[in-house]
């Protein structure tokens, strides 16, 4: 292998990493970091390729334990099997990147993918969440309360489809769990759920014309002679001919309920799309069916959660606005907490993103991310999302060491000129102790 120039700062082309190269730069050609994330890159890498004044120079994100760990653990994890049944499976459900503003989170998830992609792993990226309760796109409510987001769900399919057809055209769909959502990502029984209370009305009205019609078939009828031993009292015989009633009514009412709740029809891609192959073929049904883009969604993640055939990793930045209030305005949300504005989650594609849920997924993981950059930093508490303590990594702002490989590679950019390097240390603590993003604002003002 050709030995990298200036080791004590880049880690070597191969992509094989250990622990001493912490704290380095991996170097990406500006075409290769194109094709390994076609979705685009999160956080502030965008302003730092901006400020390279070569358009053709490799650009680089620097290895940091965070980003060590847990690439670590996924290439532990990549061939991983059920010690039962001998299927391949991931026992980790993912982590919950958090830290303070410009400690680089989004750094570490950007990092993380491209050595997914670049290793077999399929990755499902969304970068920027906020986009589906800020973009102008227009929104239907369903009858459970859901707000359906066809237009920029498709986009999502799209985007996704860029870097995972491959992988798409080879897992298979699991006909036992197709089918089963509905058009506004809900599963299909508590949609129809909705329906209940008309059904009860319109039973009870049926029951009650059933029952006057019953009473007067009886009233026409000859009374019944006793029989000859005179062993049944009048009040025994009363109460056999109203326990007969209610049986009768009970047997009814089932048969009314059942009647009623054949009528309502949920609509289920297997009406639309009876016999998919593959993930591709329902991927490709909702690119070309905007109106079937939400279902098409929920069905493809639930037939993930099931596929055992290629690693996965679903990646989130931003996730903490998948809980916020949107811009888009509700009459049924007046004079509530929200003040008329419909909650992110309350939205089908937040509310696709916002669980936690990568114990779900059968040979999969959660990858997400915080991010700050925007609004203060609220104190939450992740364990009421359902993250535990050993999935939460906090990044922190650089060491000294990591801060000294910063400033060498802004230089050898030609980002940074004349920087005086006997005052390292003192910027250092202007930047508040190595904070990323301060770091970035002083140095580019100064130098």
């Amino acid at each position: 292998a050709t030995p990298v120039k200036r080791p004590h700062l880049y880690i070597p082309p191969d992509g094989i990493i250990s622990s001493e190269h912490i704290g380095r730069y991996r170097l990406w050609n500006r075409d290769e970091l194109v094709e390994l994330m076609p979705e685009g890159v999160g956080g502030d890498f965008p302003k730092d390729a901006i400020m390279v004044p070569s358009k053709t120079t490799p650009l680089g994100m620097m290895l940091r334990k965070p980003m060590y760990e847990i690439i670590q653990e996924l290439a532990a994890c990549q061939e991983e099997t059920c010690p039962d049944t001998g299927n391949k499976r991931i026992s980790k459900r993912g982590w919950l990147v958090d830290g303070k503003r410009g400690t680089g989170k989004s750094y570490v998830l950007n990092y993380v993918i491209a050595w997914a992609r670049a290793n077999g792993w399929m990755v499902i990226y969304e970068s920027f969440p906020k986009r589906y309760g800020k973009e102008i796109s227009e929104i239907k409510r369903s009858n459970s309360g859901v707000y359906i987001q066809s237009q920029l769900t498709q986009q999502f399919l799209e985007r996704l489809a860029v870097k995972n057809r491959q992988h798409l055209e080879i897992i298979p769909i699991d006909m036992f769990h197709y089918g089963k959502y509905a058009l506004d990502g809900n599963k299909r029984d508590y949609s129809q759920r909705v329906y209940h209370p008309l059904i009860e009305k319109g039973v009870d009205g049926d029951l009650e014309a059933w029952a006057r019609r019953r009473e007067r078939e009886r009233q026409g009828k000859p009374v019944a002679e006793e029989e000859e031993d005179g062993s049944e009292s009048e009040d025994e015989g009363s109460n056999r001919v109203d326990w007969q009633k209610d049986i009768e009514a009970a047997r009814e009412r089932l048969r009314l309920w059942h009647e009623y709740t054949q009528k309502v029809k949920i609509p289920s891609l297997k009406d639309r799309l009876p016999n998919p192959s593959t993930l591709w073929d329902l991927v490709q049904f909702g690119l070309d069916n905007e109106a079937y883009a939400t279902q098409v969604a929920y069905e493809l993640f639930e037939q993930l959660k099931k596929q055992t055939t290629v690693p996965l990793i679903v990646a989130v930045d931003e996730w903490n606005y998948c809980f916020p209030v949107s811009e888009f305005l509700s009459i049924r949300y007046e004079h509530t907490k929200f003040n008329g504005y419909i909650p992110m989650y309350h939205l089908t594609m937040p509310r696709l993103l916002h669980k936690f849920d990568g114990g779900e997924y059968r040979r999969g993981v959660k990858l997400c991310a915080t991010t700050w950059r925007l609004d203060n930093r609220r104190n939450y508490r992740p364990e009421l999302l359902g993250v535990k303590r050993e999935e939460l990594i906090t990044v922190k702002n650089f060491t000294p060491a990591e801060f000294s490989a910063y400033v060498a590679y802004m230089t050898r950019k030609n980002v940074l000129k004349d920087f005086p390097a006997d005052k390292l240390d003192y910027f250092y603590m202007l930047a508040s102790c190595g904070n990323g993003w301060q770091a970035r604002r002083l140095l580019t003002t100064l130098y």
